[in-house]
């Protein structure tokens, strides 16, 4: 089923307070109505409307509601005093909504613990009904003149969605999921019609993002680096323009972030001093993140890729990382002096580690998880130590 198809709901809460008939605005709109779930029926008629009422809010309103022509879904919740029935105001409205539907989310109306929940279920629907939260409402009302505005919330769910994909990018190095909140947010600045400064280049942001995620799950060496560069010239623009676009100010923790986990690895040159030590953090931030093959991977390149610069040697010609390889087999042997030896006996002992890793385990001495980490550890603070980085 498209997005198109879909089910399309309005899901509002509704009160025991009397309501005066007012003027509500939305999207340059305006609704003469004592309801806001009257005003956004009209205002989406391709969508269903689901009202979240307590017994008492239903005994003073129900009818009123439908006898203004609205045709909706009660959702009978408690009102909320103790912790079991928040529980179940939170199960009523996450049973309600379908999966995959798109919502329209008013809580002009909600009282007490009722927005937290709202905006946690929201939440979860998200994730495990891959529901649509397209609008969170508010309607502001001014009781002198019968008057109320629609604001639009529902910036505050998406910051809810950066800070768990900012986490994941920590704790991790996932970039997917942030990428794709980033040209997610340019793309619904303009497809709300809203006027003002919009976003310009948060989707360029998030497609360097993306790539500079993937070149380091890969091990593309020059390529991270080059990226690491692109992040933080795109990250400069980035903060420029949120200067004039109100909704993107809380993007510039988020910058600060990128700038401070990938700087280390913005280096012009990959085979420079410099990019001996970018990769040296390429490697730390692996490890970090808990990729611990695809860090042993690197460690053992690196100290190819020292040998071919001390050797005169071009570190991406196959012949010169094949006799670096050499020369750190040979330096095994007796005739070679103590540095040679140690370089050589390291090597010997990352690669029987990384041949390790990368057999899955298929071997009668295989490893163990938490001993291969200890020892990888071990190892690359030795390599570091001999590389100098």
């Amino acid at each position: 089923m498209s997005r198109a198809q879909e089910p399309k709901q309005i899901l509002s809460f509704l009160g025991a307070s009397p309501y005066d008939e007012a003027e509500y605005e939305l999207d340059g709109k305006t609704y003469l109505t004592p309801y806001t779930q009257e005003a956004l029926a009209r205002h989406y008629k391709d969508h269903t409307v689901l009202v979240a009422m307590t017994e008492e809010a239903r005994s003073k309103h129900a009818d009123g509601l439908r006898a203004r022509g609205v045709n909706y879904t009660p959702i009978p919740i408690p009102s909320g005093s103790v912790e079991e029935e928040l529980w179940a105001i939170f199960e009523a409205i996450t049973e309600h909504v379908p999966e995959g539907a798109e919502v329209v989310v008013d809580i002009s109306h909600s009282f007490r613990s009722q927005p937290v929940l709202a905006l946690a279920a929201l939440r979860f629907l998200e994730a495990a009904k891959d529901v649509k939260v397209s609008r969170i409402l508010y309607a502001s009302y001014d009781q002198r003149a019968k008057r109320g505005r629609f604001l639009d919330l529902t910036l505050f769910l998406t910051l809810m969605r950066w800070s768990e994909a900012t986490s994941e990018l920590v704790r991790y190095g996932f970039t997917r999921n942030l990428a794709t909140l980033l040209k997610e947010i340019q793309d619904d600045a303009w497809r709300g019609g809203k006027q003002g400064p919009k976003p310009q280049r948060l989707k360029t942001l998030g497609q360097v993002l993306e790539e500079l995620g993937l070149a380091l799950e890969f091990l593309r060496v020059p390529e991270t680096l080059e990226l690491a560069r692109k992040l933080l010239e795109e990250s400069k623009r980035v903060e420029e323009e949120s200067q004039a676009w109100l909704p993107a100010q809380p993007i510039r923790a988020l910058l600060e972030k990128l700038r401070q986990r990938y700087e280390p690895l913005a280096v012009e040159e990959a085979f420079s001093p410099d990019g001996l030590k970018a990769q040296a953090h390429m490697v730390d931030l692996l490890l970090e993140i808990g990729s611990y093959h695809q860090a042993a991977v690197l460690i053992r390149e690196l100290m190819v890729t020292k040998v071919c610069l001390d050797q005169g040697l071009h570190p991406l010609d196959k012949d010169g990382r094949d006799k670096a390889e050499g020369y750190l087999n040979q330096w095994l042997k007796e005739g070679h002096d103590e540095t040679l030896r140690q370089w050589g006996n390291t090597w010997k002992a990352l690669s029987d580690l990384r041949n390790d890793l990368a057999h899955a385990g298929m071997r009668r001495q295989a490893r163990k998880g938490p001993g291969a980490e200890r020892e990888l550890q071990e190892k690359w603070a030795q390599i570091r130590n001999l590389l100098d980085l």
